[in-house]
């Protein structure tokens, strides 16, 4: 291609970087603990005159055990005043720093939120979120003897950026590290700065235009989100649209059923031209069927896969294994709105160790009694879950994520992590606590026993007045015939029962009642997508929808059962 070595170079330069995040980062994890003293004295000092540093006392808070005493466990309802009132224009509430830039998160576990970044979180999920996954694959090539391929990245992410009452802005999370890359895009993704850098996402067809230019292009090296699932859905669309897709690669065109703005629609057929040859070898190979890998078969220079894959998305990585086969990935780290976390040191790793520079750490044992002292990072054992807490460098201050890790094992002196599942998003409706990773166990299991095909599932937990409570689970499966769909109840039953012995014992007890299977009519969960896309979420970060926990995606999906 005639930018290659621009492409080339980018890549290496890219994955150099990465190298360097390595070295410094491993000068803080050699000894972690006096790095995290440092962090803690430094917060409380900077922070001891803001209003919630005041509140607490930051000035006399010198130790850990200070700071568990005088410092209450928090979430984000604890700071939402606050952060009200700094949209308004106030500041100094919860931290000195200058706020550059706030965070939508996904609402996975409610409605939306906005977390405040300062320039030094920024700068971490910019260096690290971008630059630390290049270096590892540098590393994973030169292991093999060969060069970094070219990053030609089919990038399935949307930078949008809203103003703030503030005159902040904010975006979602997978945004940051592209927002200061607008003018090198082109050295490192194959979409259109149209549609990488929308103005209109919620009037466009998104999907049909990443693809669009990403089929068209056959040297694309790499596939990359913010969550794996994006990437899997994507290609569930492809395998559903292609015939269009084809139609206008071919005639050079953009057919007049693709939702799109007049202007932008100008715009991107300027870049199309007529290109029978590709499209005659893209029907080929999806004439074929999708049944072996088909994104090799369509992109031969296919490297990589980048995106975040760890706890309840490990299904949907196991799924993309259809499309994709068993091609190396960069998982992005243990990452959140709140803060950087851990970074991933090879290629293919799902763990990541620690960062004690990006945050403070706490941690608390799964099932410690109410009231237990977190533990530090220096007490962790490997092969234990813990729940995380974290306080930020933007004014969260022992900030419950609600998420639960497992230590794989350490790195020099810090540990290294994979993340688990959300602890606010498992079903407890009899105090049976069960994980997210019960619940695939259990689908997989039942659904390879009858046979059946589905896209998408989501779970409930239902309360009845006088009658044992039950799970209610919803299959999208558009090719389950009446005799599977009859079978999938009890079968799921039985392995809910094996997943977890409390399941089993309650169901014993009739304390749990037989869980419900009910069917969605097809297109549901991207119909649901496309909803939030309308409201102006980002779908970068809308994880996969798996338990119905507020009333809008309850109203959402139970209107939508087939049967």
């Amino acid at each position: 291609m005639g930018n290659d070595f621009a492409w080339r170079k980018m890549s290496q330069f890219c994955g150099h970087l990465g190298n360097i995040v390595f070295r410094v980062s491993s000068r803080y994890t050699a000894d972690p603990m006096p790095n995290q003293q440092q962090l803690l004295e430094m917060l409380m000092q900077k922070n001891a005159a803001t209003e919630y540093g005041k509140k607490y006392g930051f000035e006399n808070i010198t130790t850990f055990e200070q700071y568990q005493d005088c410092v209450p466990l928090t979430s984000y309802e604890d700071y939402e005043p606050y952060i009200d009132r700094m949209l308004n224009g106030e500041q100094g509430l919860i931290t000195y720093k200058k706020i550059k830039r706030y965070v939508q998160t996904s609402g996975s576990a409610g409605k939306p939120k906005l977390i405040p970044l300062c320039g030094k979180a920024i700068w971490n999920f910019q260096i690290m979120g971008f630059c630390a996954p290049m270096g590892s694959s540098l590393n994973y090539y030169k292991q093999r003897g060969e060069e970094l391929p070219a990053q030609r990245s089919f990038l399935l992410i949307e930078v949008v950026n809203k103003d703030l009452p503030n005159g902040n802005k904010s975006s979602c999370l997978s945004a940051l590290p592209f927002n200061l890359l607008r003018p090198f895009s082109s050295f490192f993704s194959v979409t259109p700065k149209e549609i990488f850098y929308p103005e209109k996402p919620d009037e466009t067809d998104m999907n049909y235009f990443k693809l669009r230019f990403a089929l068209e292009n056959e040297g694309v090296t790499a596939l990359t989100a913010a969550l794996v699932t994006y990437i899997e859905s994507m290609f569930e669309y492809l395998e559903k649209n292609w015939q269009i897709l084809v139609d206008d690669i071919e005639k050079g065109t953009i057919d007049s059923s693709v939702r799109c703005p007049e202007q932008l629609r100008k715009k991107l057929l300027r870049k199309c031209r007529p290109n029978p040859e590709r499209a005659a070898w893209l029907r080929r190979e999806f004439e074929k069927g999708f049944d072996t890998p088909i994104a090799p078969r369509i992109w031969p220079e296919l490297a990589w896969t980048s995106a975040m894959r760890s706890g309840s998305l490990a299904l949907f990585a196991e799924k993309l294994k259809k499309y994709c086969g068993d091609l190396p990935f960069n998982n992005t780290g243990y990452v959140a709105s709140e803060s950087l976390m851990a970074m991933p040191l090879e290629m293919s790793a799902t763990d990541g160790v620690l960062l004690p520079k990006s945050c403070l750490f706490e941690f608390l044992p799964v099932g410690a009694p109410e009231g237990t002292r977190p533990l530090l990072l220096d007490q962790l054992e490997v092969g234990k879950d813990y729940e995380v807490i974290i306080t930020n460098l933007a004014g969260l201050y022992r900030y419950r994520m609600y998420d639960v890790v497992r230590v794989t094992g350490y790195y020099q002196k810090t540990p290294k992590v994979e993340f688990l599942y959300r602890s606010n998003l498992v079903l407890n409706i009899t105090g049976e606590k069960t994980t997210q990773k019960m619940l695939d166990w259990a689908v997989d299991k039942a659904c390879a026993e009858v046979g059946m095909q589905y896209d998408r599932f989501c779970f409930e937990g239902v309360l009845q007045d006088g009658q044992a409570p039950y799970y209610k689970i919803l299959f999208e499966a558009p090719e389950a015939d009446a005799e599977v769909r009859a079978k999938i109840g009890p079968v799921l039953d039985k392995y809910l029962r094996e997943s977890n012995l409390y399941i089993d014992v309650r169901r014993r007890e009739d304390v749990l009642a037989c869980p419900q299977v009910q069917f969605l009519i097809p297109g549901t969960f991207d119909a649901y997508t496309q909803s939030l896309r309308e409201k102006g979420v980002n779908i970068n970060q809308v994880k996969p929808v798996t338990i119905l926990n507020t009333q809008e995606r309850k109203d959402f999906f139970l209107a939508r059962v087939a049967d």
